[in-house]
């Protein structure tokens, strides 16, 4: 019974991931497959009909208690392609799942339609934080930020949600380590 529900649990899966991949204004990609993509005639077509980019890291990051002052998770990645997601001029939703930043381009700002984000801060963001919110709080549209597993200090989690929500920004910000 229990291969069978774990075997259905993967089928499931599977199916929503092609689903997903079928729908010309979603991309929901490994980023091994999001780095083929940026490399093959397709992205063209895909440039102005994405509305959701959803990119999770190639492997299973562990966040064990141990990890405190550490600057990303084990197995976690640096993302370094936001040069790239910038070429999607009309995407409303962006997530980089376990895919750490260390600051925001100041061209961030020019993605107007996002709506909802989710971001992975590396420890050294930290010195940058006065920087990542003047870039966030010029997306004018931007309703959600989600900071989960982010590493960035109390006081600077604290400090987003506190400029953010002033322009009606929901944070989501539950798990997290000092």
């Amino acid at each position: 019974m229990k291969l069978y529900l774990t075997n259905l649990v993967i089928l499931l899966l599977f199916k929503i991931n092609i689903n997903a991949m079928e729908q010309d204004s979603v991309i929901y990609l490994k980023l091994k497959d999001f780095e083929i993509l940026l490399k093959s005639e397709v992205l063209e077509n895909k440039l102005e009909s994405t509305k959701v980019i959803f990119i999770e890291n190639n492997e299973s990051t562990l966040y064990p208690p141990l990890s405190v002052g550490v600057e990303i998770p084990y197995r976690a990645v640096f993302f370094p392609y936001m040069k790239d997601i910038l070429k999607f001029r009309k995407v409303e939703e962006l997530r980089l799942q376990d895919l750490f930043l260390t600051d925001l381009l100041d061209d961030f700002s020019q993605l107007q339609g996002l709506k909802k984000l989710e971001l992975c801060f590396s420890l050294s963001a930290n010195n940058n934080v006065n920087h990542i919110i003047n870039v966030l709080s010029k997306l004018k549209s931007l309703q959600e930020l989600d900071l989960n597993h982010s590493r960035l200090t109390s006081e600077n989690r604290a400090l987003i949600k506190k400029e953010l929500t002033k322009s009606g920004v929901t944070m989501n910000d539950w798990l997290f380590f000092d």
